[in-house]
């Protein structure tokens, strides 16, 4: 058998440099496509393994130039072109999806989105969350500009396979933590400040429950997703498939780092993640059981993936704490991140 290598684009961003590592543990070349280079400390233990490309995914014919040159076996699109909070950015993404689809249909390569939660827009009700769910349809709340970027390029991806005959699938991801990122949704940094003796004290918010995903679980479901076949379904949630409480997440947080000072009141989360506006709330989980079925998808407790980026965090030459995450949403919805 010959060599086996894959592009992954946005290669050295969190989501896609934890892909990227898995690939290689799996004996993949892997070949990092970015716009820019990042130090990415586990990155940097497999150097030989991977090769960065700098390039836009804007730009499809560099990217048909590397799959050809590399002979990949497929792309994995995680790049965001332009981050939300453009207006520009649900057609910059779009097209850049497009591009990558014609690259992988005119070299008959495989390719695997990344999407999101946020495809499923505002879900106020408690029903369970299916790959077949869509927003509009369901409740008629429209979407925010990022979910539907999501949206319509999980459709583009399906519709590739459908007409085209490509080999392309989307993976749906939910509020990421884990190795390689200080960003603060709740569970990082809850733990960040802990491990930096940092007390922390919010009045309320116990009771929000949100599906977090570990980044080991995504890059292994993205994993399964590019290898296994046959595929049953072009579309699947890759997550815990289960809702945690920030009030859990606290409690892990506390049976990892021991006296730790951490206090948060009851209720639900009015800014960050239970803001509509920022980014849009599901009530129901999202179902993994597709995943389990067609892939052999398995997932990490909320316990073991914090005590690993905990294990993270210890080799860092800091610890670097960031802005309670309402406060990070807030800015967000009027920047680039």
């Amino acid at each position: 058998m010959g060599k086996k290598s894959v592009l992954v684009t946005g290669g050295m961003g969190f989501v896609g440099a934890n892909i990227a590592l898995k690939f290689m543990e799996e004996g993949y070349e892997t070949i990092l496509y970015d716009i820019t280079q990042h130090e990415v400390d586990f990155l940097e233990e497999k150097k030989g393994r991977w090769r960065l490309v700098r390039g836009d995914v804007d730009d499809w014919r560099k990217v048909l130039e590397t799959v050809k040159e590399y002979e990949v076996e497929g792309i994995v699109h995680c790049a965001l072109p332009i981050p939300s909070g453009s207006i520009e950015m649900t057609k910059e993404n779009f097209d850049a999806c497009y591009n990558l689809l014609e690259v992988c249909r005119l070299l008959k390569s495989k390719f695997v989105f990344i999407s999101s939660n946020a495809a499923y827009g505002y879900r106020p009700d408690s029903n369970p969350l299916l790959e077949t769910d869509y927003a509009p349809v369901l409740t008629g709340a429209p979407l925010d500009e990022y979910g539907a970027m999501k949206q319509m390029c999980e459709a583009l991806t399906t519709m590739y396979h459908a007409v085209h005959g490509v080999d392309s699938v989307s993976c749906r991801v939910s509020w990421v933590y884990g190795p390689g990122t200080y960003r603060g949704w709740y569970p990082q940094w809850f733990l960040s400040n802990a491990l930096a003796g940092i007390p922390v004290k919010l009045d309320k918010g116990g009771d929000h429950e949100t599906d977090y995903t570990y980044v080991k679980d995504a890059a292994r479901g993205v994993y399964l997703a590019f290898t296994m076949r046959p595929l049953k379904h072009r579309l699947y949630n890759i997550t815990s498939g289960r809702k945690v409480s920030a009030r859990e997440v606290v409690a892990t947080v506390k049976k990892i780092v021991p006296g730790v000072n951490i206090e948060i009141g009851p209720g639900q989360m009015e800014k960050g993640l239970g803001d509509h506006r920022q980014h849009p709330p599901q009530v129901g989980t999202m179902l993994i059981t597709r995943a389990e079925e067609d892939l052999g998808y398995t997932t990490t407790s909320l316990e073991q993936g914090l005590r690993e980026t905990a294990e993270w965090y210890s080799k860092q030459p800091e610890i670097i704490t960031t802005p309670e995450p309402a406060q990070l949403r807030v800015r967000a919805a009027g920047s680039a991140n």
